[in-house]
């Protein structure tokens, strides 16, 4: 069953690189690892740390490891970051606008895979 759920969390985790590889044309070589500081390419980071959170459930520690941070502290400040985007919409609208058009093609791929397994 362990293997099952882990199969799932990949499926997971490569369809929200993929979703926001399609939504920012943005190859993951340049932003799945932690190696720049330009602000896009820290922006989609922590995106993709929002997404592994919410759509995966896993621990900041483990999406910290997974994306090249040094420890889950980093991981905490973008997930507060993307908090913080989420209360002051009309400051960010830009983020919040990237991250709706990633959510939708997430969803779209999630739906496409349900709908390929009926």
């Amino acid at each position: 069953m362990k293997h099952i759920e882990l199969s799932a969390d990949r499926k997971k985790y490569e369809d929200i690189l993929l979703s926001i590889e399609t939504v920012t044309d943005i190859h993951r070589k340049h932003w799945a690892v932690k190696r720049s500081r330009s602000q896009n390419e820290v922006t989609i980071r922590y995106i993709l740390i929002h997404m592994l959170r919410k759509h995966i459930g896993w621990k900041l520690t483990h999406i910290a490891h997974r994306v090249g941070l040094g420890d889950h502290s980093s991981a905490i400040h973008a997930f507060r970051k993307i908090e913080d985007w989420m209360g002051s919409p009309k400051m960010y609208r830009k983020e919040l606008e990237l991250i709706d058009a990633i959510e939708e093609n997430y969803g779209k791929r999630c739906s496409d895979a349900i709908s390929e397994t009926v």
